[in-house]
Parts: structure tokens; sequence; C-alpha cells
């Protein structure tokens, strides 16, 4: 991952006349400042090839940072709640049919992570249509998966769409709510349009929350349903930033990002099918590497524009977003993610992938199987495999040990 600045912005930093703005301990801000004048040229945006995250549509995090420099372009908030909404529409879809599927492992395939970016993409060029904030089945499960279609339990489909549907009637009154407050000319309506938004916003989160919405789902499932949760919340955080109130912008993104990780080790310490773990692995892993970081850069812009000084602020470019359209790429080729997992998969067994998975979220949790691999090992008679230094063994290999000398010692 890394910052992008407009053209202009690009050539001037490489010619010298522009550099990165520092913070007082000496970190690198993703702003471009002038070098003669310290004025504020320009602020960056994160980027990674391909990028395009599952939970965090990518123009609302781009976008925020601009919105709030300028207070204006209010068509492009729009076009951000409208994202917000068709990917909510598309993962509460995914959640009910992994829900209502008969034949888990053909339900899983058709609803994967890199089907579900299609399915997204499909809904944002018109090409899929979202009614009551889903999509019919037939439009998911398409002549492909014919015989999964004839095996989905249809009542069960309807009972959770029904629970979904409810949560997402909620959000939908709520992003009206927003655009409302973004037309009205007096503060004081906008303000009141906009805490009302958040208040309706926490009603809708409270059900996608409830432990007793689909209760008896699977790890495929669960990890859905948190999907729809983080993007009411990422929502709300969106929102307190309209509202011009950045400390409870930035302690949301911050929470919602805490949040995610304890969702996703939830998601992991359920999974006990292989067909489960083909589902989850790519996914999680692209929300680790991609989403959280950026949320993270997120956070770090509304930070930095806080501790600006109001003379600071007002010095703020007030760039065109055009020399940015171009980052965001549509979904063609399988994702990264997946085609990693097909290679770990010929090097470890189920329980090593599982595991790789808890290290990458909570990467302190390894250290349990490397005190493990101390005490198995030389019991086994194989003193010598123990590293000398932890740092140097990578994740597979710790939990590739860890379960070869679990597994010795249970014969």
């Amino acid at each position: 991952m890394s910052l992008a600045f407009s053209l202009l912005g690009e050539a001037l930093l490489k010619s010298g006349k522009l550099q990165y703005m520092m913070s007082k301990t000496g970190e690198v801000l993703p702003m471009l400042v002038d070098v003669d004048t310290g004025k504020i040229f320009e602020i960056g945006r994160v980027v990674a090839g391909g990028f395009n995250p599952v939970v965090a549509p990518f123009k609302l995090i781009m976008d925020g940072a601009q919105m709030v420099q300028t207070h204006r372009g209010f068509q492009k908030t729009y076009q951000m709640i409208g994202t917000l909404q068709q990917s909510l529409g598309v993962l509460q879809t995914t959640t009910a049919i992994i829900g209502a599927g008969v034949a888990v492992t053909g339900v899983l395939t058709a609803v994967n992570l890199y089907q579900t970016l299609q399915l997204r993409e499909d809904v944002k060029q018109l090409r899929k249509e979202l009614n009551n904030g889903f999509l019919d089945i037939k439009q998911v499960l398409t002549s492909q998966h014919t015989e999964i279609l004839q095996r989905i339990d249809q009542q069960t489909f309807d009972d959770h769409r029904r629970e979904l549907e409810r949560a997402y009637a909620r959000f939908a009154e709520a992003t009206k709510l927003v655009r409302l407050g973004l037309e009205c000319q007096n503060v004081n309506a906008r303000d009141n349009y906009l805490a009302n938004a958040v208040q309706t916003m926490s009603e809708s989160l409270a059900i996608y929350n409830d432990p007793r919405l689909l209760p008896e789902m699977n790890a495929a499932g669960k990890l859905r349903r948190f999907e729809c949760a983080w993007t009411i919340e990422q929502t709300i955080a969106l929102v307190f930033q309209l509202h011009n109130e950045p400390i409870a912008a930035s302690k949301c993104i911050s929470d919602l990002q805490n949040n995610i990780k304890q969702n996703t080790l939830s998601v992991v310490a359920t999974c006990q099918s292989q067909a489960e773990l083909d589902f989850i692995f790519p996914e999680i892993t692209r929300i680790h590497h991609q989403d959280l970081q950026v949320l993270e850069s997120w956070q770090t812009q509304i930070d930095v524009m806080q501790a600006l000084s109001p003379r600071e602020l007002q010095q703020l470019p007030d760039l065109s977003l055009e020399d940015f359209d171009k980052i965001e790429p549509e979904i063609l080729q399988i994702p990264l993610e997946e085609a990693l997992y097909e290679t770990l998969r010929l090097q470890t067994d189920f329980e090593g992938l599982r595991d790789q998975l808890r290290f990458m979220i909570k990467p302190e949790s390894r250290q349990e199987y490397e005190v493990a691999i101390d005490t198995l090992a030389p019991k086994a008679g194989y003193s010598a495999l123990v590293p000398s230094n932890w740092q140097d063994a990578s994740d597979l290999t710790v939990a590739n040990l860890y379960w070869y000398f679990n597994n010795l010692k249970s014969v």
C-alpha cells in the first residue's frame, strides 16, 4: 500500500519543490507541502495495486479527506452512500444464501470472494438490481449454479431475508436523513438530520449485531453477517465526519478496526470444515491486508487534519477529484488472495491453514505454539529442529511444526 497524489503533485515532489509533511515525532504524514512557503499543497490517498476492498468501499475512504477539506462535493457523498447501500445489499443477500444452502461446498463456491466482488461491480454498473436491499436469488445463482439453486431451502432463505430486510430498512431510512441533511441551508437543521441518521443507523447496527439473528450460521455465514455490521459502522463514521465531529469519526474507525480483528478471530475459531476454510481464508486475508490498512489510513487523515491549525485548514487546496478516478479498478481477474490460498493448501493441512489465519489476525498468538514446540520437539528426539531465532521462522513453519509434534504426542 502506498500514497497516491495527483500528476502535478508527483511531478513537483520529484523536482524537489514539494516535500512530505512530517509530524512532531518525525513520522511521514500523507500531505505534500511547499518547500519554500510550508503551505499545504495536497493530501495524499492510499492506493494499492489491484485494490478493491471487501468491506470498505474504495471511494468512501479515498474521498473522505478531500470532502472534509472543502465541505463541498455532496454529489460525491451521495455516490459514497449509494455504494455503501449497494455493498450492504450484496453482502446480506449472500449471507442469506449461505444460511439457506443445503450443499455447503457448492453454495460457498457460488458466493466466494471473487463472486461477491463481481456481484458488487454488477450492481454498481446497473447490470443487477437490488430490491428492498436484496438481489434476486436467481441473479446470484445463475445458470452455472442450477443444481445449487434447486437445493436451496427457499423457506429458510425467506426467513433469513425477512430478518435482514428489517435491519436494511432502518439503514436505508438513515441514508435518506443524511441526504436531506446535506441539502439543508440551516446549520441547525442539517445537524439535527445527521444526528437522527446516526441514531437510526445505530438501531440498524443493533439488529445485525443481535446474536439471535441467524444463530445457527457456519463460519462463512458469520463472516458475511459481520461484514454487514462493519458496513453500517463505517457509514456512521462517515456521517460523523460530515457532521464536523472528527474525534467521534476517528473513534468510530478505531473501534471498527478492533471489531474486525475480534470478529474475524471469532470466525476462525468456529471454522470446522475445509469448505468453510476455503471460503473464509482468502476473504479474511484480503480484509486484513487491504481493508484494515485503508481504514487506518482514513483515521490517520482525519487525525492529521484535526491537528492542523485554523490557518493551516484555510490553506488546504480545493483539488479536483478527477485525477484519482482511475485508481479504482473493476474486478477482472481472480483475486490474488485466492491464488495464494491455493498455493498454501499444497503445503499444509486444515489445522495449519486455520492457524495461519489466527497468526495473521493476532500475531502474538503464535508464541503459544513456539513454546509448545520448544517443549515437544526435544521429547520426540528433535532438539536440533527447534529454531534458535523464531523470528526467522514463517507462520507456515510454526503451524506445521506444532501439528507435527502434537500428532506425534497423540500416537
